[in-house]
This record gives structure tokens, sequence and C-alpha cells, in this order.
């Protein structure tokens, strides 16, 4: 799991007790350097996520923390129609200026002047997601 992950789980409410949101925060590539919106990333999310719901990925601003602004999308989940799954189940996410040629569809566009991180959202997590037994893979640099 990369360095400078956060990570913590909110429970959403006495009516629902019982459901959370566990969320994994990045800013960081696994060498200690920042996420910064001039480079190309990419993560590979595991298949067969231990979520009860589904997960999903955004990106926010590292100095404001809102969503990056005029930025769209800002948000992948694997239930989207349009995101493509490898054959073993994985989603390969893919960050930065432009998108890589032919993955569009799992790209999330960045601010080439700004730093960002994600917020991974987990759910209903299941067991495994909050004992170690899953990790999510590091931040890929791919330039």
């Amino acid at each position: 799991m990369a360095r400078g992950a956060l990570y913590y789980a909110i429970i959403t409410s006495d009516k629902n007790y019982g459901t959370a949101t566990y969320y994994l925060d990045l800013a960081e590539t696994p060498d200690g350097e920042w996420l910064e919106g001039d480079r190309n990333y990419r993560i590979t999310v595991p298949a067969n996520v231990p979520v009860r719901d589904f997960w999903s990925i955004t990106t926010y601003d590292l100095e404001t923390a809102p969503y990056l602004r005029g930025i769209e999308p800002s948000t992948i989940d694997p239930n989207m129609a349009v995101v493509f799954k490898n054959d073993d189940g994985s989603v390969d996410i893919y960050f930065g200026p432009t998108a890589p040629a032919g993955k569009e569809s799992n790209w999330l566009p960045t601010d080439p002047d700004r730093r960002f991180f994600l917020l991974t959202q987990f759910h209903g997590p299941e067991p495994s997601l909050l004992d170690s037994s899953f990790e999510l893979n590091d931040m890929e640099r791919m330039d």
C-alpha cells in the first residue's frame, strides 16, 4: 500500500446502523512523490474488492480539498457502463492531463497546474477490507 495513505471509516446513520463507507486517501507515489497534475499515473484496482455495495475513486485538489474544478469526470466506479474491466476483473484507472490512447473510459483528468489526491471509497466494506488481508495496489507513474 502506498506511503502517505490514511484510513478511516464513517458510520452512515442510526437508521442504517452496520453500514459504513471506508475511505483510503492517497496523495503520494510509493517513492514519496506528490501526485502532480502534469504527470501520468495508473492504479489497478484488483478484482473482487471486498465490499457489499461498490467502490469508487475520486480526484481532489491537494491544496484546497474540493473536487478538481472544471474537470470532468472526477469519479470512476466499476458500475459505470463505460468503465472497461480487464479479463481478470481488475480495473486499470489512469490519471493525468490527457487520456492515454484507447483508455478514455478509465481516465480521470487532472489539472496540469495543481497537485491532486485520491479518495477511494469502499461502500459496505467486508471484514477482509479492514483486517489487512486485502490490499489496494500502489499508484504507478507512467511517464
